[in-house]
């Protein structure tokens, strides 16, 4: 059975709540990614910032030297890493959203699940040259 383990990102790009907006936005562009994961000195998650936090938060005008913990996602909806593609589907349906931190049993981040990723995993796409 393919479990979440199998198709995560390892690779998670994680931010201090404390950096401000802008560098976050920054790191969303260089890095070519649709979310930060904001973690604490155990590795929990806390909050989720993503490319359409960063249009709305720039629609509005909001300052972007203000800290990230001020405007990420912090009820964060999370999936365990032995969860099968069923869970994932009914999750992403459910919530309906596209960015799913991925954790073990202690609740500590290991991955993380993107419904991009996981587009490009089913169709053999490279998401850099779409």
């Amino acid at each position: 059975m393919i479990k979440v383990k199998h198709m995560m990102i390892t690779d998670v790009v994680t931010a201090n709540p404390k950096e401000n907006i802008r560098e976050i936005i920054r790191i969303l562009y260089e890095k070519h990614i649709g979310s930060v994961i904001s973690v604490n000195a155990n590795r929990k998650c806390i909050g989720l910032f993503t490319e359409r936090d960063a249009l709305r938060i720039v629609a509005k005008g909001v300052n972007l030297d203000q800290p990230l913990e001020d405007v990420m996602t912090k009820n964060v909806i999370t999936i365990h890493e032995d969860a099968s593609i069923n869970e994932i589907r009914q999750m992403i349906r459910t919530h309906k959203i596209r960015h799913i931190p991925v954790v073990d049993q202690d609740n500590t981040l290991v991955g993380l699940l993107s419904v991009r990723a996981l587009q490009d995993q089913i169709f053999g796409l490279n998401s850099e040259i779409c």
